[in-house]
């Protein structure tokens, strides 16, 4: 007995003079009887269970956690939340025994998830093997103390190939209709934005520029322009001619007398009021579904072709209000919800930084350019804009999957509103 309270003042004694300091503490004693189904020790606020499984006990077993806090360990780890160390007394298990441990986090994405543990050996941090799953990350360990953290995916050098899976359906199937009240889905006509991204040379996407490319040969006698997703020259000069068409309501507000070829706010805005009001070929479609996934994978409706085959709709997932809104130009439709590889759902909160279209993110390495997407159900819905990854943020504990810089929160919606739900892509 006098042992084991010399080892644990020699512990406390070390977590005393360790930089790491405690935030709090939990114990357990354990008495034979309560053993005989093995060891299991869960602190349930601190989201940590560790089990041990023996048929015979032959002495008590003394149980500690200490949740120690530090937001960045090392040069390499970024921690998610604290460090748990833990240690169990007993002389019954030493450093060979193999532990499961559960460590539970908020239900973000769990591919970007590590955890790593504490070699005292190697003085070093190391990957410690692991199964995730939606809300936690369960793992074998040795020793009968150790310090474990869960750390974000950017320690490993985790490539966008990880990331990458199959999409899969998550719904029943409905049935579509904009024509028939016995449908499962009714169908409300309305009006999308074509185009919801600011272009030039150096900004949006290939898809985008495709976009802008097929509208102006489309619709306005652009028939040389190559709608090859590449802005060059050539759609440049083509935006210049449409933005000198419609002076008066392009260049005239802003005191312009020579287009830019520059698709900014009021390009933006004459476009998608022509393709709207005067070229929309076939009305566009908006229907709802709620859901009760705990997944933070984006969402979105697919429908089944004559073939057989599930095509993507146009498809907002709103994190917030937990509903997908799609949309189509079809009067009925057999239609399901698919989750979407490589594309999350959350909240975006914003920051004064470097006043760019910048982002701070847990999950992706810095240099990392990710599309965002406004998923709310106001005007700036569908609002996008492509940031770099140059900081690391936001905590965990805030719940939100990305923290914008003010400049590109401001591009997606209204700064007063402080969050949004977005969507996020890996831009190519």
């Amino acid at each position: 007995m006098q042992f084991r309270r010399g080892l644990i003042i020699i512990f406390l004694f070390f977590l005393a003079i360790s930089p790491i300091r405690p935030a709090s503490a939990a114990s357990l004693h354990y008495s034979t009887g309560q053993l005989e189904q093995g060891l299991v020790f869960e602190v349930k606020e601190s989201g940590f269970k560790l089990n041990l499984a023996k048929t015979v006990w032959q002495k008590p077993v003394d149980a500690y956690l200490y949740l120690l806090t530090d937001g960045y360990i090392g040069d390499q780890i970024h921690a998610l939340g604290p460090v748990y160390s833990y240690f169990i007394f007993s002389d019954e298990v030493d450093e060979s025994t193999e532990f499961t441990v559960t460590l539970d986090y908020l239900g973000d994405n769990p591919y970007a998830k590590t955890v790593y543990y504490w070699n005292s050996q190697r003085q070093a941090w190391q990957m410690a093997s692991q199964r995730a799953f939606i809300n936690n990350l369960t793992f074998k360990i040795q020793g009968k103390s150790n310090r474990l953290v869960i750390a974000g995916s950017n320690t490993e050098n985790l490539t966008l190939d990880q990331l990458t899976d199959d999409k899969k359906m998550v719904s029943k199937i409905y049935t579509y209709s904009s024509l028939s009240a016995e449908a499962d889905l009714i169908g409300q006509a309305t009006c999308q934005p074509y185009l919801t991204t600011e272009l030039s040379k150096t900004k949006g996407d290939k898809a985008d520029v495709v976009k802008l490319q097929t509208f102006l040969n489309k619709f306005e006698g652009q028939s040389a322009l190559p709608a090859t997703g590449y802005f060059g020259a050539m759609t440049e000069n083509a935006v210049t001619a449409f933005q000198e068409k419609y002076t008066v309501d392009i260049l005239k507000p802003s005191g312009l007398t020579r287009g830019s070829g520059l698709v900014y706010a009021l390009t933006l805005k004459k476009i998608n009021e022509l393709y709207c009001t005067k070229y929309q070929e076939l009305k566009t479609y908006e229907f709802s579904l709620g859901y009760e996934l705990p997944s933070t994978k984006a969402k979105s409706f697919y429908y089944q072709s004559p073939g057989g085959d599930w095509l993507k709709l146009e498809s907002f997932d709103n994190h917030k209000t937990k509903t997908v809104t799609g949309l189509t130009s079809q009067i009925s439709l057999q239609v399901a919800l698919f989750e979407e590889p490589k594309t999350w759902i959350g909240e975006a909160s914003w920051y004064a930084y470097q006043g760019g279209l910048f982002a701070a993110s847990r999950d992706f390495p810095k240099g990392t350019r990710l599309k965002v997407i406004n998923q709310s159900a106001d005007e700036n819905r569908g609002q996008s804009v492509i940031v770099t990854v140059n900081d690391y943020g936001p905590m965990l504990s805030t719940g939100r999957i990305i923290d914008l810089d003010k400049v590109a929160f401001d591009r997606l919606g209204n700064l007063r509103d402080g969050v949004m739900p977005i969507k996020l892509e890996v831009s190519e």
